[in-house]
């Protein structure tokens, strides 16, 4: 299969879960064999309200930008080059790190500094593992969804430390000994800056 060719809408997806979207996508790819070098990245900040542009729901009248608590999108390495997959974005499903981080992304400096990211960089092997989710972040104090759940079983990876491991990878606190090192990170990865995330894919 061409992955420059995929078509996002015959894949597994529900809207304001794109922490599960981004796992059943690995299932995905990996059930088909093209799953080479991937990473799950998890976008937020200390205050849980991060600026993106492009984004679907996003304000057209300022280049779709969206306010999110947090967001999810996968980077895989394909030919020597970090491709995108954001099924939320306006973006091409997949586009270079590059076109993504410019369009999508763009500078931190653009946005207020309570907008400001933080990234989450987790291998897709540990994310396979260890990520689960009972999905009770979505759910109001008497029980109804603040947004229709998936149609699928709870995910609740092999090695997952509980039913919901979600919280640990919402946590953005930066591990300064870890930050450049995804070696000495540990299985939920490693928050990182715009300066070292910038440096782990773009390759400046």
């Amino acid at each position: 299969m061409a992955l420059m060719t995929m078509n996002k809408e015959k894949l597994t997806y529900t809207s304001n879960y794109c922490e599960e979207n981004a796992y059943k996508l690995l299932e995905y790819l990996s059930e088909s064999g093209t799953l080479n070098n991937a990473y799950v990245v998890f976008v937020s900040n200390m205050n849980k309200s991060v600026g993106l542009f492009a984004q679907v729901k996003g304000d057209p009248q300022v280049d779709r930008l969206i306010v999110w608590d947090y967001h999810v999108f996968l980077i895989h390495e394909l030919s020597s080059k970090y491709m995108v997959y954001d099924f939320d974005s306006v973006l091409p499903f997949p586009c270079s790190f590059t076109h993504y981080f410019t369009h999508g992304l763009r500078w931190n400096s653009c946005l207020p500094e309570k907008l400001h990211r933080y990234y989450r960089v987790i291998p897709h092997v540990d994310y396979l593992n260890y990520f689960s989710s009972d999905r009770s972040h979505m759910q109001r104090e008497d029980g109804s969804w603040l947004s229709p759940p998936p149609p699928y079983d709870c995910i609740f990876g092999r090695n997952a430390a509980s039913p919901n491991t979600l919280p640990f990878y919402l946590d953005m606190t930066i591990n300064t000994n870890a930050e450049n090192s995804f070696s000495s990170s540990g299985v939920y990865g490693s928050v990182l800056t715009e300066s070292s995330f910038l440096k782990k894919f773009s390759g400046d």
